[in-house]
Formats: structure tokens, C-alpha cells, sequence
């Protein structure tokens, strides 16, 4: 099963399941705890977002710390927006940095009920 991402005109898979299936198996039990962490982390670097935006080196920080996390977890689509934040430059990017931090909000939260779903 793939969970897709409709927001913004976008296909882009919100979940790969076949990652997901694979981190159950690895972590069995300890699966929930994975999900939990990743979703109160990533909670706190998703709010943080919003305040960097004026400074581009710690937005870069807190966008590539995200990335790794979402990546880590099969959220495709989210990994992909914070590698788009992570990679604007400094230069008259403020405006395209405040829409990235809002399509990731959105994002997260999506993922976040996607993977409420799939606890035990």
C-alpha cells in the first residue's frame, strides 16, 4: 500500500510502506516507541522552523536534523520538502523559506496521523 501526499497539486508518496513494513520487523516491539519518538522530535523541530527563518544557517540545521528523521521513518514527501528548505540559499529566500515551513506543518501533520494508524 502506498500513501500518497495530495496537498499543493502533488503526487508525491507520503509513506513508503515498504520501509515501514521493514522497521516493524526490525523493531518489533520497540516499533511504537520508534514512531512515538520520531513524532514528539519531530514536533519540536517542525515548530522551531517557523523562528529560523530569518537565519539561514540554523533553518539549514533544523531543516537537514528533520530530514534525517523523516527519512529514517519512510516519510517521503517530508523528507523531500525539508531537503528543498535545507537547500535554499540565504539570498532573498525568506519568502519561499516561510512557504516551505508551512507545506512542511501540513506535511508533518499528515504523516503524524498517517502513522498514529499504523501503531498497535
Amino acid at each position: 500500500m502506498v500513501v500518497r501526499s495530495g496537498s499543493e497539486g502533488t503526487d508525491a508518496i507520503r509513506l513508503d510502506q515498504v520501509q515501514i513494513a521493514e522497521l516493524r520487523e526490525l523493531m518489533a516491539e520497540d516499533f511504537d516507541l520508534l514512531l512515538e519518538t520520531f513524532l514528539s522530535d519531530g514536533e519540536v523541530r517542525v515548530a522551531e522552523l517557523a523562528s529560523l527563518v530569518g537565519n539561514p544557517e540554523a533553518l539549514r540545521r533544523a531543516a537537514h536534523s528533520l530530514k534525517g528523521g523523516a527519512s529514517n521513518i519512510g516519510a517521503v514527501a517530508l523528507t523531500a520538502l525539508c531537503l528543498h528548505l535545507e537547500s535554499l540559499g540565504a539570498a532573498d529566500a525568506a519568502d519561499a523559506a516561510h512557504a516551505l515551513v508551512r507545506a512542511i506543518r501540513t506535511e508533518f501533520d499528515a504523516v503524524r496521523d498517517a502513522l498514529t494508524q499504523l501503531r498497535h
